[in-house]
């Protein structure tokens, strides 16, 4: 009787084991957080998902170079088993390495599409102050763990503040509450959270960690979202994808490491990095996963700042702070004075900026011109100021003026021009002149713009009377160069109840009444649509669709 009590007790151990050895992710938990939290970050995700749908459709626009990213480790502990070693640190960065250089001995021919991202990792060496650092900081908190809700990314909820996400990556190392083994924040929430966050004993490989995830693979997995993966399987059935086109479609996550896995009428990726198996079973990156996790790197991507970061700046390329070798501060030293007797700096600037500058407008299309100066051509730079502030765009002309047309209702304008000096440097700017079109407003009828609705499938989207995304707005100079600042394209959004994205639908031309959009496989229950424009402003309410 005791034996066969013995015997019973040791297997419902082992079950329970089989059932906890199980990857615990809580990414989309912790996203549904920010977003109920930050209401901006659905603007910022469609921002983001359009540049990543440029950058991957257009071949040109690709930069092979690696990109080095540079990380520091915030390590948060209260006990001392928590407070990890600066080998299994320097253990996973070589795990990252491997991983997404697919350099990892692990690496099989098993599927072609497997490839290196182009994207290496490194412990900063130069604090944001520019000071020397290890890349790793350690602090001791009264906090036994931390859920998903932040608080170890915060001195004073007992963990760690961030160094500037814009430069650096920041991973938090610590105990994490239940089952969870990490999260990352996906690109486009608050800046002083962004980041990944790791359980003390999934960071690193072997020795300190436990299996089946004693291979480095977490941080793999959850520096991926922050990179902007999904899971392969997309987080629904079959119908919902994870944006990629090169892994195949999948209805829900794969544990452990099954072999010939089937789902969706294909064979499952199992051995991807943003499955759910062990580390062992992974060992993959698609060419399409690296394409997304590239674009966020390339001009205008979200994480660009990077490629600016002072994070592994040697010595010599740090900019010199309070010191100067003329003996005067002058010129563009911004140090201290050291006394001496050299004469100031004499101005790099040889010719004067453009004088009289004046406009002159029609409906849609506005003229900027000013008096010529002494210059071997001009600039002229526009932004659109409001409603969302964009970079400044440029054209270059021999001529006195300039113009743009197609500007758009409610939207606000800056401009402004520089002479080019005969040594090729450019003047100082006169002034900026500002455009606002206000002669309109944005308009909607009461027709319905969704329908039918109820809908099974299919339904039908007509804008009505509302104004559609204007033409180009055409930057030109004259005869001289002339850029296009933003096309017609616009897009409709279907969004689930929890706010989830399920369907992005092109609209490549000015809108009118009867677009098909196609919804297959989606469940039962209430949708919305939103129209939004190129930028990601939207053009019109959101409408409610019902699916049966």
């Amino acid at each position: 009787m005791i034996n066969r009590t013995l015997a019973i007790f040791l297997f419902l151990i082992l079950c329970v084991q089989a059932i906890t050895a199980q990857r615990n992710c809580a990414t989309l938990d912790h996203w549904e957080y920010v977003v109920k939290k930050h209401s901006s970050t659905a603007q910022s995700r469609a921002l983001i998902e359009r540049h990543t749908q440029l950058y991957t459709q257009n071949p040109e626009l690709r930069n092979e170079n690696n990109i080095v990213i540079p990380v520091v480790i915030n390590v948060v502990y209260q006990h001392a088993n928590e407070n990890i070693s600066d080998e299994q640190i320097l253990e996973q960065i070589r795990v990252l390495n491997e991983d997404f250089g697919r350099l990892n001995p692990d690496a099989d021919g098993a599927w072609p599409q497997a490839a290196n991202t182009d994207l290496q990792f490194q412990l900063a060496n130069r604090a944001p102050d520019g000071t020397p650092t290890t890349g790793i900081r350690r602090r001791y908190t009264s906090y036994s763990n931390f859920s998903t809700y932040d608080d170890v990314k915060f001195a004073k909820s007992g963990g760690i503040d961030a160094w500037p996400t814009e430069h650096y990556l920041n991973i938090w190392v610590c105990n994490l509450e239940g089952d969870i083994m990490g999260y990352g924040q996906l690109p486009g929430g608050p800046a002083a959270t962004d980041g990944v966050v790791i359980d003390f004993q999934f960071f690193g490989r072997y020795g300190h960690t436990q299996a089946p995830f004693d291979r480095g693979r977490t941080a793999t997995h959850e520096v991926g979202h922050w990179l902007n993966l999904f899971h392969i399987w997309g987080d629904g059935d079959c119908t919902i994808d994870d944006m990629v086109a090169d892994t195949p479609d999948s209805d829900e996550a794969n544990h452990g490491c099954p072999k010939d896995a089937y789902s969706c009428g294909g064979k499952l990726m199992v051995q991807n990095f943003m499955d759910y198996t062990d580390d062992a079973c992974m060992n993959l990156f698609t060419q399409g996963q690296a394409r997304r996790m590239q674009a966020l790197f390339a001009t205008g991507g979200f994480r660009s700042g990077f490629l600016r970061s002072p994070g592994l700046m040697e010595l010599a390329q740090m900019p010199d702070v309070n010191t100067c070798n003329d003996g005067r501060q002058n010129g563009d030293e911004t140090g201290v004075d050291c006394g001496g007797s050299c004469e100031p700096c004499a101005s790099k600037i040889s010719c004067p900026a453009p004088a009289s500058i004046n406009q002159s407008n029609s409906t849609t299309k506005v003229t900027l011109r000013w008096e010529a100066v002494s210059a071997s051509g001009y600039l002229a730079e526009i932004r659109q100021l409001k409603p969302n502030l964009s970079k400044w765009a440029s054209v270059v002309t021999n001529s006195t003026s300039a113009s743009v047309s197609g500007i758009r209702i409610g939207r606000t304008y800056e401009w402004r021009v520089r002479a080019i000096c005969q040594e090729g440097d450019t003047s100082d700017v006169t002034g900026s002149v500002f455009i606002t079109r206000n002669n309109g407003r944005i308009l909607y009828d009461d027709q319905p713009a969704v329908y039918p609705n109820p809908s099974r499938g299919t339904f039908y989207f007509n804008p009505g009377s509302a104004e559609a995304p204007d033409g180009p707005l055409l930057f030109d100079a004259g005869g001289g160069d002339s850029k296009t600042i933003h096309s017609t394209t616009s897009f409709l959004l279907v969004k689930n109840i929890q706010g989830q994205l399920v369907k992005t639908h092109p609209l490549n031309e000015t809108a009118q009444a009867g677009f098909q959009v196609d919804v297959p496989g989606l469940v039962a229950g209430m949708y919305f649509v939103h129209w939004i424009d190129a930028e990601g402003q939207p053009l019109s309410q959101a409408y409610k669709l019902i699916l049966y």
